[in-house]
Formats: structure tokens, C-alpha cells, sequence
């Protein structure tokens, strides 16, 4: 009997009522909190791999984008602005996006041409869904630690944010340079944001899971992080045992993240918004921009905001 008061051979059976094509993990909201990482890895195979994305000897920066398979033009956008930054100086960035899959075999040829063109998706065997949001992030770590182990730094972000990866390069490098177990992040302290207790929300945490708390241990706002890389097979193998929960940053940054010892979290919550007028006002002041990341749930200001990052880096320049 697990500290659920569920039982191995009830997940096992849980689990293989499911069908995995056209299904989420959570069918019901009761089946929340009961599985282990033991019992979905038939969900974390992978339709789209691309395992020689990280080539080189050395990667300072690997990117990973959590992105919706529609999003297909906002993939577009990223890649045309701060994601298609390859190299900046001598710093060497790698990227890919973690999508699940759509419900339909016409949609998924889509993903698959887009793919051929790009070779930078990565995609789980699961329905696109929120809850299964947190599959997204087990894969990802996963797929780091498989295939760019060599990256110095990790940074994550949702793809309706910009980020000013010429700050990430010239203020957050050289921070985090021959440090270890490090997350810089917008953190939510210990004790200061209340847990969702109603089944009806989205963001629902059942009883058994932090128990006799009622507010969330210490966790990242998960839309911009960057974090060393030495957290990411020590993650991957925290994940294992783990309870599975489908709120992604407190499931990775907070539920895993709370049971490694000496983690030291930077907070720059003063430099991200994820409202995107304030991140227009605020980068169109050029280099005068306190900010690092911010919202751009529109193409149209992820080229704007790209355009004022630009001119603001060229006036630095001179």
C-alpha cells in the first residue's frame, strides 16, 4: 500500500484501462495523484526524436520550448526571432520544441512536415491536453539528459514568451558560470500560494498530495526558467519515484525540486511579466529595458519586441 492509500496492482489497472491514442493520462479527476512515474512510461515514448539536435563537443545554452501542436506559426515566430539565435559571440545555443500529439492522423502530417523542415521537434505518444502538460516536462529532461548532457545551462520557456537571449548570454552566463544546482526563475516562496483543492479546477492538487499543508512548498513560475545543468539527471531520477501531477512547474520545480538538497533558487520575478502591453512598453525602451523575458502570446509582438532587442543591441555595440 502506497502513502496514497492506493495500491500497485490498483495503479497497474488504472493505467491499462486507458487508451493511450485517444486519451489524456487523467481521464477522470480522480485518477490524479496515483500514478508513479513506473506506471506512464508507456506515455513518454516518443513520435519525433531528433537525437543529433546537440552535435557538438560543447553547448553552452539547450532551449526547450513547451508548445502545443497548433501552434504551428507561433513555432514559426520563435524560430525567426530569439530561438534562431544559434550563436551569440562564441556561445553555443541548441533548441527544440516538446509537443504531445494531435487526435487526428491529417494534423499529425502537419507536425511531420514541419519536422522534416526544421528537425527540432520532439514530441510524446499523448494527446495534447493541459493535464498532460507535466509528461512534456518528464520528456524533456529525459531527452536532455540522453542527448545533451553536454549543455552548461538549461533554459525553459512556454512558447507565448519572448526572451531577451542577449541578457540570458551577457547577465545569467556569467552568474551561473562554475556554479552547480542553481534555478533562476520568478520564485513563489514556501508557504505563499495557496493549494487548489477544488476538483473542478484545473490546477487541482488532491489531499494526499502535500499533505496537511494548505499552500505550495517553494516552486518556479514555470513560463521562464533557466537552471544549471547538473539538475537535470538528478530531476530525471527524483521523477521516477514520484507522484505524477499535472501542474507542470509545481510537479518539476517545486514537488521534485524540494526533495534535492542544496538547490539555490534566484529570483528575478522584477525582470519577467507575462502580459504582453507590458513587455511592449517595457523592451521598446531599448537598452533601458529592465526585463528578460516577457509575454508575446502574438506573433506580430514577438517580431516587435525582436526588433527593439535588435536596434537596442546595436546601440550597445556602439
Amino acid at each position: 500500500m502506497s502513502s496514497s492509500g492506493i495500491t500497485h496492482h490498483q495503479r497497474k489497472q488504472s493505467l491499462i484501462s486507458l487508451d493511450i491514442a485517444t486519451t489524456t493520462i487523467f481521464p477522470d479527476k480522480d485518477k490524479i495523484g496515483i500514478y508513479t512515474r513506473e506506471n506512464i512510461k508507456i506515455f513518454t515514448k516518443l513520435l519525433l526524436t531528433n537525437g543529433d539536435i546537440c552535435t557538438e563537443k560543447r553547448i553552452d545554452i539547450i532551449i526547450y520550448i513547451q508548445s502545443h501542436w497548433i501552434n504551428i506559426e507561433r513555432r514559426r515566430s520563435l524560430r525567426e526571432t530569439w530561438v534562431g539565435a544559434k550563436s551569440i559571440t562564441d556561445i553555443i545555443i541548441k533548441s527544440f520544441f516538446i509537443l504531445g500529439k494531435p487526435s487526428n492522423r491529417t494534423d499529425q502530417v502537419k507536425i511531420n512536415n514541419e519536422n522534416l523542415i526544421h528537425r527540432d521537434i520532439v514530441q510524446g505518444d499523448f494527446i495534447e491536453s493541459f493535464q498532460n502538460i507535466t509528461l512534456k516536462s518528464i520528456i524533456a529532461l529525459e531527452w536532455i539528459y540522453t542527448h545533451c548532457r553536454q549543455a552548461e545551462i538549461v533554459l525553459k520557456a512556454d512558447d507565448d514568451i519572448f526572451v531577451d537571449i542577449f541578457k540570458v548570454v551577457n547577465k545569467l552566463l556569467p552568474q551561473l558560470k562554475n556554479k552547480s544546482r542553481n534555478i533562476v526563475c520568478s520564485v513563489k516562496e514556501d508557504n505563499t500560494s495557496p493549494i487548489v483543492r477544488d476538483s473542478g479546477s484545473k490546477w487541482y492538487i488532491p489531499e494526499h498530495i502535500f499533505p496537511k499543508r494548505t499552500h505550495l512548498p517553494r516552486f518556479c513560475t514555470g513560463y521562464f526558467v533557466v537552471m544549471t545543468s547538473d539538475l537535470v539527471p538528478e530531476l530525471t531520477h527524483a521523477s521516477e519515484g514520484a507522484i505524477y501531477i499535472p501542474v507542470d512547474d509545481v510537479y518539476l520545480f517545486g514537488l521534485l525540486a524540494q526533495t534535492l538538497s542544496n538547490v539555490t533558487y534566484n529570483d528575478i520575478s522584477t525582470s519577467m511579466t507575462v502580459y504582453d502591453n507590458v513587455a511592449l512598453d517595457v523592451f521598446s525602451k531599448g537598452k533601458d529595458s529592465h526585463l528578460m523575458a516577457g509575454g508575446a502570446s502574438k506573433d506580430v509582438h514577438m517580431a516587435k519586441i525582436w526588433m527593439e532587442v535588435l536596434v537596442a543591441q546595436n546601440q550597445e555595440k556602439h
